[in-house]
């Protein structure tokens, strides 16, 4: 979703000269003992001045109080927006924050087609320090196998991006359930990742019905059996996704907060067909 005239975790490999420019930051979590998918998050931020040719990453680790208490927090260089914050607990719990919910909706879904694995990577280890240890790419490799058909992705790997891994474990070798989680970032950016996919064509209508707090979707044909919705609040955050399965369809958002919304269409590709903005009464 667009918060400026130009904005999605890659990099372009030229500069792209604009005054307001974002950078798009797809965040996965997995559980590293088992290789389970705990959730993801999509962002973007203004970054006009972030570097196309590394990731803008500035890692701090440090001791909280407590010895056992781990923070580590990553941020975006230079306008030290939090991308992912994680307080770790030895022996407890591995408590993460990051811009948005996890997410294991659209478009943390998988779809057909896969998608290649990362030209470049950037390793980093339980400290946030960037790692040379071949192991990361092999181990990295299994990672990728469970999110490579995920439509968000695919919707990366049509242009130049940055990926990076972070593992926290907290006695390396010896995964622990509550603890051992390996992170993986994609980054973007540029000024043509989503947008451009919005089509005029497919004949799509959104009416909110202002006393029942529900939007319905109306289409003629399409060439997908399905489209995917999200709808963000007007910070921008994600606030309710899904699966509209058929014309007329409602999607109930009685439970949102009154004021501006965006609500977002896509087909089962990953392409944007649709975006408007609604007042939820």
């Amino acid at each position: 979703m667009k918060r400026c005239a130009v904005i999605f975790l890659f990099v372009m490999a030229t500069s792209i000269e604009a005054f307001c420019q974002s950078v798009y930051i797809a965040t996965f979590i997995f559980n590293r003992a088992n290789n389970t998918f705990e959730g993801g998050s999509f962002s973007d931020f203004q970054c006009a001045e972030c570097d196309n040719e590394q990731l803008p990453f500035d890692v701090q680790y440090k001791s909280l109080d407590d010895a056992n208490v781990k923070d580590i927090t990553f941020t975006i260089k230079p306008t030290v927006d939090t991308i992912f914050h994680a307080t770790i607990v030895s022996g407890s719990n591995f408590e993460i924050d990051m811009p948005g919910k996890l997410n294991h909706d659209y478009p943390f879904v998988p779809d057909r087609a896969t998608a290649p694995f990362p030209a470049t990577m950037v390793y980093y280890n339980r400290e946030g320090q960037i790692e040379q240890d071949s192991s990361y790419n092999i181990q990295a490799k299994r990672l990728w196998a469970g999110i490579n058909t995920f439509v968000i992705t695919k919707q990366f790997t049509p242009h130049p991006y940055q990926s990076a891994l972070f593992l926290y474990s907290p006695i390396p070798g010896r995964p622990d359930d509550n603890l051992d989680k390996w992170v993986m970032f994609l980054y973007y950016k540029g000024d043509d990742f989503e947008e451009k996919e919005i089509s005029s064509n497919h004949n799509i209508q959104v009416y909110m019905n202002p006393t029942e707090g529900m939007i319905q979707v109306k289409y003629d044909s399409l060439d997908c059996k399905r489209l995917y919705y999200r709808v963000a609040d007007s910070k921008g955050d994600l606030v309710k996704s899904g699966i509209v399965f058929n014309s007329g369809d409602w999607i109930n958002v009685s439970g949102l907060k009154s004021g501006l919304i965006t609500i977002e269409l896509f087909d089962d590709k990953g392409r944007k067909l649709y975006v408007d903005r609604l007042v939820k009464p």
